[in-house]
């Protein structure tokens, strides 16, 4: 049975130009989001966790941001047993066209996990992140 007990937030940080965090993520066990017709999950004992200063957030589209939009984005994770992200699936963007889940796509290959343990053995895993971009708050 999956762990579904580990729920934790992370707030991760994005700077910008207006020294404001204006990107929120969230990881989530991968049990409570993903489609179960994917391939390769894996029950876990421990999920992944985000390793400090390895996971870049990204950047608020400028055009986005220039037009007041909030945006978000969530993207299915696998992560391999050596902690790095193997691939991804955006399972939800809005609004589209506006360039939120490439942003996303940027900077995911950089990220670094400590990997999802199966007993005392690293195994590989998928989560669920959600990415909320928001405006700067107004003076």
């Amino acid at each position: 049975m999956r762990n579904l007990s580990i729920i934790f937030f992370i707030l991760l940080i994005s700077s910008s130009g207006y020294g404001e965090n204006l990107v929120d993520s969230l990881l989530v066990p991968d049990s409570l989001f993903a489609p179960p017709a994917w391939d390769g999950f894996s029950d876990v004992g421990s999920g992944p966790e985000l390793v400090k200063d390895k996971c870049p957030q990204p950047q608020h589209p400028p055009e986005a941001l220039k037009n007041g939009i909030k945006g978000f984005v969530l993207v299915g994770i696998h992560v391999d047993s050596s902690g790095h992200v193997a691939e991804w699936k955006i399972l939800q963007e809005e609004p589209k066209g506006y360039g939120f889940a490439k942003a996303v796509e940027d900077v995911l290959p950089t990220w670094q996990f400590e990997p999802a343990l199966q007993g005392n053995k690293p195994t590989s895993t998928w989560i669920t992140i959600p990415f909320k971009f928001r405006l700067p708050k107004k003076d």
